[in-house]
C-alpha cells in the first residue's frame, strides 16, 4: 500500500434499528525509529549526533529536510544538544554528573513528533592512556618519561597528586629477567632504570578521588618503547690500486662506527 491518507466511510447500526455514519482516517507512513541514546564524556567536546542510530526508510534521517529536532532550553551549565545539527557537546563549565535530556524528533512530512531521552555522562574521574614519544636508550634509562596525570582529569579539572591517588594494578613485565620501566605513585611520572631491555612495556594503573564520601576510580594503560642502544655509521672511502689483485681495505669499516650513549 502506498503512504498517504485514507478515509474509509463505514455506516454502523443498532439493532433497534438506529443507524449513523462516520469516516475514518488511516494515516500510512514509513518507518520513523527513533532510540535514546547514551554517550560518555571522555575528553572531547562534541561526543557524537543523535540521528546516528535512528532510521527513516532504513536510513539515517536528514536533519532539515526530513525530520527536526524540538529541543527544551537548558539550564547553562548543561551538556548541548544542538536542535540544528543533532550533535551532541560538553560545554567546559559543566559539572560531573549524569544528565538527562527529553527532545522530538518529528517529520517534516507530516509534522509527527516521537519523544525520546538523550543521557550524557560527564565522569568524576577520567584517566586516559599514555604513551611515549621521544626515545629511551635502554642502556642508559631515562627519568621522568611520561606524566602520566597530563591528561588525566578529576572534576573536569587536571589531576594532579594533590586531588587524586595512584596505585599500579599491573606493572610492567620484564623482559629476559632485566629491569622494568616504573610508574612513581608518587609523582605520577614514568622512570626507565639504566640497563632496562630494548622492548615494549605495558604499566595498567588506577586513578581515584573522594567526593563527598564516595570513591569514583577510572583506570588506563601506559606504553613505554624502551629502544636499543642507537649506533652511527660515518662514510668512508678506501681505494683499491690494482683491480686483478685485489686487494683489503684498511682500516676496518667497523672504526666508521660509533655507539651512542
Amino acid at each position: 500500500m502506498a503512504t498517504g491518507t485514507y478515509l474509509f466511510e463505514y455506516r454502523i447500526c443498532a439493532n433497534a434499528g438506529a443507524c449513523d455514519t462516520a469516516v475514518a482516517t488511516v494515516y500510512v507512513g514509513t518507518a520513523h525509529i527513533v532510540r535514546p541514546d547514551t554517550y560518555t564524556y571522555t575528553g572531547t567536546a562534541t561526543m557524537g549526533n543523535v540521528l546516528d542510530n535512528d532510521r527513516l526508510n532504513g536510513r539515517r534521517p536528514q536533519i532539515g529536510a526530513e525530520v527536526t529536532l524540538n529541543v527544551p532550553t537548558q539550564p547553562a551549565n548543561y551538556p548541548v544538544l544542538h536542535p540544528i545539527t543533532g550533535q551532541v557537546s560538553v560545554q567546559d563549565s559543566t559539572p560531573a554528573g549524569i544528565y538527562t535530556i527529553s527532545y522530538q524528533v518529528c517529520r517534516v512530512s507530516n509534522g509527527k513528533c516521537v519523544s525520546t531521552t538523550l543521557t550524557v555522562i560527564v565522569p568524576h574521574v577520567m584517566a586516559k592512556d599514555d604513551a611515549n614519544t621521544n626515545y629511551i636508550n635502554g642502556a642508559t634509562g631515562a627519568a621522568n618519561v611520561i606524566d602520566a596525570l597530563a591528561n588525566d582529569q578529576v572534576e573536569r579539572q587536571r589531576a594532579t597528586t594533590s586531588n587524586s591517588q595512584l596505585a599500579v594494578i599491573t606493572p610492567a613485565t620484564p623482559i629476559g629477567g632485566g629491569n622494568i620501566a616504573e610508574l612513581s605513585t608518587a609523582t605520577g611520572k614514568v622512570n626507565v632504570p639504566a640497563g632496562t631491555t630494548a622492548g615494549t612495556y605495558y604499566i595498567i594503573y588506577e586513578l581515584s578521588t573522594q567526593i563527598g564520601g564516595n570513591t569514583f576510580k577510572d583506570r588506563a594503560t601506559i606504553t613505554v618503547e624502551v629502544g636499543k642502544t642507537p649506533l652511527t655509521a660515518a662514510n668512508a672511502s678506501y681505494e683499491i690500486l690494482d683491480n686483478t689483485l685485489g686487494g683489503t681495505t684498511s682500516p676496518s669499516i667497523f672504526g666508521k662506527v660509533t655507539l651512542v650513549g
